[in-house]
């Protein structure tokens, strides 16, 4: 009867990690970390730094609405601002002449004209900033 110890003793000695391959598996483990960590950098810069921008520039347009705004909805109503009720956040807008509407804070999709500002203001403001 053949015994399984000297086999098992070469199977063990072919298999071991020698010195060499033990910090190339350390090596490894950290290349993907900072492969992973260099993913987590790109991911935040691209798309969660411009959505809070985003979310900061609409949260100024929204407390900056007034009465006499003309403004338009997300549904892409047109109209202009007759009241503000930061209370409730809602805003009641003129769509014509003895028609007012309630709507949320949040429906309002941009402020298409400041009151007493010129129609064109605004678009010349963003086009200096796109300018920078």
């Amino acid at each position: 009867m053949l015994s399984i110890w000297p086999q098992a003793m070469i199977l063990a000695a072919t298999t071991a990690p020698t010195a060499g391959q033990g910090t190339a598996q350390g090596d490894q483990g950290k290349v993907m970390l900072f492969a992973f960590a260099l993913i987590a950098v790109v991911f935040w810069l691209l798309i969660l730094r411009p959505q809070k921008k985003e979310q900061v520039k609409r949260e100024q347009m929204m407390d900056s609405l007034g009465k006499g705004d003309k403004v338009m909805t997300n549904g892409g109503m047109l109209g202009t601002i007759e009241s503000v009720d930061k209370a409730k956040g809602t805003v009641m807008i003129t769509v014509a002449p003895k028609v007012s509407i309630e709507f949320n804070r949040a429906a309002v999709a941009n402020i298409v004209q400041k009151k007493g500002k010129p129609a064109g203001e605004k678009a010349e403001a963003e086009e200096k900033k796109s300018e920078k």
